[in-house]
């Protein structure tokens, strides 16, 4: 049962990375600088490479049943504050959101590494 919360909570993240990035492409494009946008688009790539990542992590952990919840916990959190400090920070200039974001970065490269620290 754990397993089908797990992919329905990445699915829908997966959803929103992909609503987000529609919204860019649509809704902000041609209304932020070309730097602005770009900044945009990094969020949201790495919004949907998080994504695709924890789904496969999860299916990988049942069929190996093992248990990498506090890394998947890890990684959604410094996805968070990566691509969504991405998208601020883009739509609001405000050098805040840009100081944040490495923190996430920071937290994404921590996940695969202590998940590699579980696998046999």
């Amino acid at each position: 049962m754990k397993i089908f919360n797990s992919i329905k909570l990445y699915l829908y993240y997966f959803t929103s990375a992909i609503a987000i990035g529609a919204f860019g492409a649509h809704g902000v494009k041609g209304k932020i600088s070309d730097a602005l946008f770009e900044t945009f688009k990094t969020g949201s790539l790495y919004h949907l490479l998080a994504a695709v990542f924890m789904i496969t992590i999860v299916l990988y952990a049942n069929v190996k049943e093992k248990d990498f919840s506090m890394p998947l916990s890890v990684m959604l959190l410094g996805n968070i504050i990566f691509s969504f400090n991405c998208y601020l920070y883009a739509v609001t200039s405000i050098k805040f959101f840009a100081m944040i974001i490495p923190i996430g970065g920071v937290l994404m490269i921590i996940s695969p590494l202590l998940i590699s620290k579980r696998i046999e």
